[in-house]
């Protein structure tokens, strides 16, 4: 559940912000493809979505970051995440979101590969040999 924060969150801030065109006119051709035009009438909620999802993301980077300790990916994330959400809140140019929202995408494809990366080179502690175990199996 843990690891699907990061992915989930920046997944969400994505579908939500094809699904308001209003907002994110580069990404309003992909929404129609895709079928969000039905939800045009709604479009002002998707940009609570956005930001929710973008707060989601944010906090599924800073679990990751517990898990692998990469730095950078935890500053591009949640740096990422800030630069989703101010927009939306004072009068930034558009750029500035499609940044944050490439950002987040970028990072949690790199804390999913991490954070797989480092499971599989943790050993569990129960198959971790004893000292005294050591030296008796000889």
């Amino acid at each position: 559940m843990k690891s699907l924060l990061d992915k989930g969150g920046a997944l969400g801030a994505l579908m939500a912000a094809v699904a308001a065109p209003c907002c994110f006119p580069l990404l309003a051709p992909l929404g129609f493809a895709l079928g969000f035009g039905a939800l045009l009438p709604w479009a002002a909620y998707a940009l609570y979505g956005v930001a929710v999802c973008a707060v989601v993301a944010m906090a599924g980077s800073v679990i990751a970051f517990r898990s692998h300790r990469h730095l950078g990916w935890l500053l591009l994330g949640v740096g990422s995440g800030f630069l989703v959400v101010t927009p939306l809140a004072f009068a930034w140019p558009p750029a500035v979101a499609y940044a944050g929202l490439l950002g987040l995408a970028v990072a949690a494809v790199a804390n999913h590969v991490l954070v797989r990366r480092a499971s599989c080179t943790v050993t569990p502690r129960s198959m971790a040999q004893r000292p005294s175990e050591v030296g008796s199996r000889v």
